[in-house]
């Protein structure tokens, strides 16, 4: 978080996300932790940002609970 009008750094906080390689080339993330790392973000922040790029989850649109690990 920035001070817009003088670009002070005023609070920043990242989580490091645990990677899985189930084959060479493949790398997976738990949707779930990506989820609590945003919300950990948040509290310690108040604002939260996150960009996974090209990162794609299936959520059980029932459940609410991801099909998958993010691929």
């Amino acid at each position: 978080v920035f001070n817009s009008k003088t670009a002070e750094l005023l609070s920043h906080h990242q989580v490091e996300i645990k990677q899985e390689f189930p084959r060479e080339g493949w790398v997976e993330q738990d949707p779930k932790e990506i989820l609590q790392s945003v919300y950990e973000c948040i509290e310690k922040t108040s604002i939260g940002v996150s960009n996974q790029r090209e990162t794609t989850v299936v959520w059980d649109k029932l459940t609410g609970e991801p099909l998958y690990n993010a691929v």
